[in-house]
């Protein structure tokens, strides 16, 4: 490892004890979050001295990646709003890989880090030389997955698809009982048929075209994408369901390379700063694309095939784990209180709750539960000896549009508490309230900030989205003498289920013709034996421009 150069790590010190310093006295964050600021300056200052002894880059890089982690998250969860977060966590993953390359010579592109090794050889060559045909046999399923069941059927046959598709409404069907299933837009009859027809190709160009249609057609409608940076648009336990992502994936390229004779050049990881963001195995470009078509094919596909097979495991392992919670639960208590709900200054954060509509509810997972568009429970809470009931939810106004009539009377983020008098409790209130009314009349809407007067535009419209928000969110209180237990379990279920949600999401994205994916050089390779390597190259970059162009509708609502 190389020595320090003296003025550029000196310089970058000095840089985060700059940043280090500002964010502490000119952002908002809890005692905690300042103590752990001062406590990344001291570690720079510790690396500015160990280069007077001229130390090796050891100790001068762990100073830096623990000051740079401190300071990362001491951003990502201070009171900045989104964007600031963004670029400022950004700002320190670039900044701390581009000193990592200075001080270690690590190839380096912009942040992003590629460590070489030759770890993990051993254990890939070990699954390829004790498993060869179960490799090639779930690769070849992933492709059908890939593509789809009428493609497995012409390139595989149909017994061999059969089983394909079996297990895919296998993997359909462990998908609709998780969570993230419910915010699909499409019903459930037309996912499936589009995934048995077009593959996980089709299931990612049918979410992506769903929210794309809904941020043209919807006024103020939130993105359709995210960016996923752990501690601001992800829970920072995120960090270690990424590690475990990259190493199935990567792993099991390498597998099937062993197992197709192609050699590799080296493996390692990507980390973008400090944090890890993948792995990556290197083969041999030119071999690999002299290979037969099934072989590049399955080595191709084994990534996005891992990943979906543990999908399922970390799904099963996250189910297991939340069995923990209950026991370990004494009841249900109120958490956090949102800053605009109208219990705000009304109930206390520990409040315990008695009752869901006159009924004990144990688990903090099973209140929101019973709420839904047209019904709105009664929590009752017992604050101190002091009984407060109230409605779990509040109609909240989710944006208003310009030009129309609220514009510039309501808030987006306004809980509606009444229309003309009349309580609004779940989102059909509101209508139902102005139901009579015709253009130009006069709707009294009240909201915690008073009563306002707004006129009816054109269909009885006044220009308003409405949601449901909770009005106060709930939590589960661990039993006496078990906080511990109940912590480490809590932690376990989430780091189990970002690894599951991750695991698809990227298994999906993984096989779309974009133009850093799998699934790009997938199509190629599939156009090339079909059609040759000219309209091969014309039609994958055609596709790629495509998806780009339909992820940049999805992302339109950050710019605009």
């Amino acid at each position: 490892m190389k020595h320090v150069k003296t003025w550029f790590s000196l310089g970058f010190a000095l840089v985060l004890e700059a940043i280090s310093l500002g964010a502490v006295f000119f952002t908002s964050a809890s005692d905690v979050a300042r103590y752990l600021v001062l406590a990344g300056v001291a570690v720079q200052a510790m690396a500015v001295y160990s280069l007077k002894k001229d130390r090796r880059a050891a100790f001068a890089i762990t100073a830096i990646a623990l000051s740079s982690m401190i300071w990362f998250f001491y951003l990502a969860y201070s009171t900045l709003s989104l964007w600031p977060k963004v670029f400022g966590c950004l700002g320190v993953l670039v900044a701390t890989g581009f000193a990592f390359h200075k001080m270690t010579g690590v190839d380096s592109f912009y942040g992003f880090l590629m460590v070489r090794s030759l770890a993990g050889f051993d254990v890939m060559k070990s699954v390829a030389k004790n498993h060869p045909k179960f490799s090639r046999w779930i690769t070849d399923f992933g492709a059908t997955m890939t593509f789809g069941v009428p493609w497995g059927f012409k390139t595989y046959g149909v017994q061999r698809v059969a089983g394909h598709a079996l297990l895919l409404l296998f993997l359909l069907g462990v998908l609709v009982v998780t969570p993230f299933f419910g915010a699909f837009r499409a019903p459930l009859e037309v996912v499936a048929a589009v995934t048995l027809l077009f593959g996980f190709i089709g299931f990612g160009l049918l979410s992506l075209l769903s929210s794309a249609y809904n941020v043209l057609t919807v006024p103020n409608a939130p993105p359709g994408v995210q960016l996923l940076i752990p501690g601001v648009t992800l829970p920072w336990e995120s960090v270690f369901a990424i590690a475990v992502i990259a190493i199935v994936h990567e792993v099991a390229h390498g597998v099937l390379a062993y197992v197709e004779k192609l050699e590799l050049k080296s493996s390692g990881v990507v980390l973008f700063g400090f944090l890890p963001v993948g792995a990556f195995v290197e083969p041999d470009e030119e071999k690999l694309d002299k290979l037969a078509l099934e072989k590049k094919r399955r080595i191709l596909v084994a990534g996005s095939t891992s990943n979906t097979l543990f999908f399922v495991v970390f799904f099963a392992l996250a189910f297991v784990a939340s069995l923990l919670i209950p026991p370990l639960t004494a009841g249900v208590q109120a958490g956090m209180i949102p800053d605009n709900s109208t219990l705000s200054g009304v109930l206390s954060a520990g409040a315990v709750l008695v009752s869901l509509d006159g009924t004990r509810v144990p688990l903090a997972q099973d209140v929101y539960a019973a709420a839904n568009a047209t019904h709105n429970p009664q929590v009752v809470f017992d604050d101190g000896g002091r009984i407060v009931s109230v409605p779990l939810m509040e109609v909240v106004i989710t944006s208003v549009n310009p030009g129309y009539p609220a514009f510039g009377v309501l808030e987006e983020g306004d809980r509606i508490l009444a229309v003309d008098g009349q309580p609004v409790r779940v989102l059909g209130d509101a209508t139902q309230a102005i139901a009579g009314k015709s253009e130009g009349d006069v709707a009294v809407v009240t909201t915690p900030r008073g009563n306002h007067s707004v006129f009816l535009g054109a269909e009885n419209r006044i220009g308003v989205m409405l949601g449901l928000a909770p009005a106060v969110l709930v939590e589960n209180t661990p039993l006496p003498g078990f906080e511990w237990a109940y912590g480490a379990a809590a932690f376990l279920v989430v780091v189990l289920s970002l690894t599951y949600i991750l695991n698809f999401l990227i298994a999906v994205v993984n096989v779309l013709p974009l133009f850093i994916t799998d699934g790009q050089k997938m199509l190629y390779y599939e156009l090339e034996a079909w059609l040759g390597k000219p309209w091969a190259v014309r039609l994958s970059v055609a596709a790629g421009m495509a998806v780009l162009a339909i992820v940049l509708v999805n992302a339109s609502p950050f710019f605009f």
